[in-house]
C-alpha cells in the first residue's frame, strides 16, 4: 500500500475515533445526575481526544511537503528495528560532517549535500512506515547515536551532522518537535574496523537507564 493512501486511511480512522469520543462525551453531558460517573467518562474521554490529538499532528507531519530540502530518488539510508521498548537504527554509512560557516561569503557551507542524505533517509522511513507503526512520544525522548570506526579517523562528537536525519525520519514521526523539552541527544564513539553510524531513540527515563 502506498504510504500516503496507508497514512490518509489512519487519519480517517483517528477522526472517526474522534467524533465517537465527543459523542460519548455529549451523551454523557446529558445526565448530569450522576457526578462521580460523568467525572469519569470525561477523564476518559479527554485522554483519548488527546491521543487522536497526537496521532494526528503525527499523520499529518508524515504528509506534510518537503519545503526545506529536494527530494530525489536514492536507496534508503539506514535499516530500523524495534528493540527493548526502543528504536535502533544502524545506517549504511557515518553520519556526516556537520555545516561549516563560510567567514567570505557569510553563508553556511555544507560538506555534503543535504539534499542526498535527507532522501536516503526519508526513503528509508518512508520504506519501515508501509509496514509499521511509529509510536509518538508523549514525554521526553532521547537520541543515543553512536559512531564506530578507527581513532585515526574520529571526528569530534560536535561535529556530527545529525539535524538531517531528525528533519527527515524522527521529528513527526516519533516525536512531535525537536525542541529541547522532546528530544535529548547523546553522542558516542567506538572503536571499530568499519565505519558506520548506529542510533537508538526510546524514553528520555529508559534511556538513561540504559545507558548506564
Amino acid at each position: 500500500m502506498d504510504l500516503r493512501e496507508k497514512t490518509r486511511q489512519e487519519l480517517l480512522c483517528e477522526i472517526h475515533n474522534l467524533k465517537k469520543t465527543c459523542d460519548y462525551l455529549y451523551n454523557a453531558s446529558c445526565n448530569l445526575d450522576d457526578i462521580s460517573t460523568f467525572n469519569r467518562k470525561l477523564s476518559s474521554g479527554t485522554e483519548q481526544i488527546a491521543s487522536s490529538y497526537r496521532k494526528i499532528v503525527s499523520i499529518r507531519n508524515m504528509l506534510a511537503d518537503i519545503t526545506d530540502y529536494q527530494y530525489m530518488p536514492v536507496e534508503p539510508a539506514f535499516h530500523i528495528e524495534k528493540k527493548e521498548g526502543m528504536y535502533y537504527f544502524r545506517f549504511n554509512e557515518p553520519l556526516p560532517h556537520r555545516i561549516t560557516i563560510d567567514k567570505y561569503a557569510g553563508r553556511l557551507r555544507y560538506e555534503y549535500d543535504p539534499n542526498v542524505y535527507y532522501s536516503g533517509y526519508r526513503s528509508a522511513i518512508e520504506q519501515w512506515l508501509k509496514e509499521n507503526d511509529p509510536n509518538l512520544f508523549s514525554q521526553k525522548a532521547m537520541l543515543y547515536v553512536v559512531n564506530h570506526g578507527s581513532t585515526q579517523n574520529m571526528r569530534d562528537n560536535d561535529n556530527i551532522e545529525v539535524k538531517t536525519f531528525i528533519d527527515a525520519a524522527i521529528k513527526g514521526i516519533f516525536i512531535r518537535d525537536d525542541t529541547p523539552d522532546c528530544l535529548s541527544l547523546c553522542f558516542d564513539f567506538v572503536e571499530d574496523e568499519k565505519e558506520y553510524t548506529e542510533a537508538y531513540l526510546g524514553n528520555f527515563g529508559n534511556m538513561v537507564l540504559y545507558l548506564k
